[in-house]
């Protein structure tokens, strides 16, 4: 007898970290819903900002180490520009960054908390924030907040010796220096993904 607690597992496996598009089918409460990549039904974590009734939806998503259930993959919303990846494809988690604009007028360096109020990718233990491309910071969720010395070239930049799973995001105070960001990201052969704010927080 087929043990579906382990495809589960396997699936979570072959997922995780990986960006695809998914079609969303159903919403599953206020702010999530239910698609299908492929095949492979889906959980989307505030999936319910790019459904519409009657309307075929999509949107990119961000595969987590988590599954809804005993049975499906659970995955996070990150935009409805689906242009960066060809449908029907999953995105390593070595072949992209993860980008987002800083939506607070405070000074402070934000933790990870505070940044998951605008971008919620799953599974982001640590993030690049940038108040500018001189002065940038680890955040990290464990260790908390350092200033960082290493140069942006070494930041963003092909790792093929990254752990599975784990993904590259920054955040930005200026529009400007996530543009230059993401060029420098497309000459490291890494496709920038800028993720779109929540909804439910703007």
């Amino acid at each position: 007898m087929k043990n579906y607690k382990d495809s589960s597992r396997n699936l979570k496996d072959l997922f995780k970290g990986k960006v695809c598009e998914v079609q969303l089918t159903a919403l599953r409460n206020d702010n999530d819903a239910l698609g299908y990549f492929g095949r492979t039904s889906v959980y989307v974590r505030n999936g319910r900002q790019a459904f519409e009734e009657n309307k075929y939806s999509s949107c990119l998503v961000r595969f987590n180490f988590k599954s809804y259930g005993d049975f499906i993959p659970a995955t996070h919303f990150l935009t409805r520009d689906s242009s960066k990846v060809w449908r029907g494809s999953l995105l390593s988690e070595k072949k992209y960054i993860l980008l987002g604009e800083f939506l607070e007028e405070n000074n402070d360096i934000p933790t990870i908390k505070q940044l998951n109020k605008f971008y919620d990718p799953g599974n982001m233990p640590q993030v690049y924030f940038f108040n500018s491309l001189n002065d940038y910071y680890d955040v990290d969720f464990l260790s908390g907040i350092a200033k960082s010395s290493m140069p942006i070239s070494q930041l963003v930049r092909f790792d093929k010796e990254m752990q599975i799973g784990k993904t590259k995001a920054f955040i930005f105070r200026d529009r400007k220096d996530m543009d230059k960001i993401s060029k420098i990201s497309i000459e490291n052969r890494l496709i920038p993904i800028v993720m779109e704010p929540l909804s439910s927080f703007d």
